[in-house]
């Protein structure tokens, strides 16, 4: 990433930056300060989910936007999935997911945090069965993933 920001300034500067590090991230307060955080398919696989939401948080600037996917545990495929974890162990990936959210949930832990909901949608409808359900269930329950963006409110 860095090697091909670095072809892209010399032509078109952008205030773009790129590190690897284990999260969260320890140093977070001492990074500048940034207007965009994207959070995909991360999140519930910290374990101190309050110890990365402060991390956001001192990583974002006032008025920042953090924008979080998330599995949705109102979806009736996550439901199966876990009960097919629970019996056989699969699919083993869950064995290191900490944890899934309701939208409402999510909504009172971001804003606990400081964080204000903006907009939220459920996506992520590609399986087996979700026509079917598209048909008889709300998008929250067909749907395995929620999209929430939130912005940091002033300190």
């Amino acid at each position: 990433c860095n090697d091909k920001l670095e072809k892209i300034q010399s032509r078109t500067p952008l205030q773009l930056r790129f590190l690897q590090d284990t999260l969260p991230l320890e140093n977070a307060a001492s990074l500048p300060k940034a207007g965009l955080i994207i959070c995909s398919s991360m999140f519930e696989y910290i374990p101190d989910k309050k110890k990365m939401t402060e991390c956001f948080r001192s990583l974002l600037g006032d008025g920042g936007v953090l924008l979080l996917s998330v599995p949705n545990r109102d979806s009736a495929y996550r439901s199966m999935e876990k009960f097919s974890f629970s019996l056989s162990g699969k699919p083993a990936y869950l064995k290191h997911v900490h944890h899934m959210f309701k939208a409402n949930e999510l909504e009172k832990e971001m804003n606990a945090y400081g964080f204000r909901l903006l907009e939220q949608v459920y996506f992520a409808t590609h399986y087996s069965f979700s026509g079917l359900l598209k048909k008889l269930m709300p998008s929250r329950k067909y749907s395995n993933l929620l999209l929430a963006a939130f912005q940091k409110t002033a300190t």
